[in-house]
């Protein structure tokens, strides 16, 4: 099945810097309390030494999708929830553009030559989507004074939102309406 997008333009666009690491490391924390785990025992689950689930969790160490993979099996969590992941449809994944800033918003990084499209459930899962791309290819997105910058472009067209936005037609017999 085929899916059409809707444009969606003017929504402000999420900024990933400090908050989005402060996030999952608060969340990481409390789900790793919730299971009764130490971070002695979460870090043998996952295969890293106790040191870097501390900095996951103080936010002093970035985690990459597939980290956050291994420890939403072990936290009986979703990624989404780790990553603190607000959808923009109940319909599905969602079209990002994902760019790069300077850190005050220096022109020299805000370019179009940078510029990703990616489908995904929210615009944090989009980031850390392309991220991980790069990183499989042994290369860094962001890093210091650099961030990425993730639009909403598009969501799926619903019936219901079809509904919702036009008029009931009358018949199959539809007039052309002269100009």
């Amino acid at each position: 099945m085929s899916i059409s997008w809707r444009e969606i333009t003017n929504t402000g666009a999420e900024v990933m810097a400090y908050k989005l690491w402060e996030d999952i490391g608060l969340n990481i924390a409390k789900a790793r309390k919730a299971s009764g785990m130490t971070c002695a025992e979460l870090s043998k689950k996952i295969g890293c030494p106790e040191s870097r689930i501390e900095r996951y969790e103080y936010a002093e160490t970035k985690v990459n999708l597939a980290v956050l993979e291994k420890l939403s099996k072990c936290l009986d969590v979703s990624v989404d929830w780790l990553i603190d992941a607000k959808f923009d449809s109940p319909d599905g994944e969602c079209l990002y553009s994902i760019g790069l800033m300077g850190r005050d918003h220096d022109p020299r990084y805000e370019t179009d030559q940078f510029k990703f499209w990616v489908y995904a459930t929210s615009a944090r899962m989009a980031f850390f989507k392309i991220n991980e791309m790069i990183r499989l290819a042994g290369r860094r997105f962001v890093g210091p004074g650099v961030h990425a910058y993730v639009e909403l472009r598009g969501t799926p067209i619903t019936k219901k939102w079809i509904e919702s936005s036009f008029p009931r037609k009358a018949d199959d017999d539809e007039p052309i309406e002269k100009d």
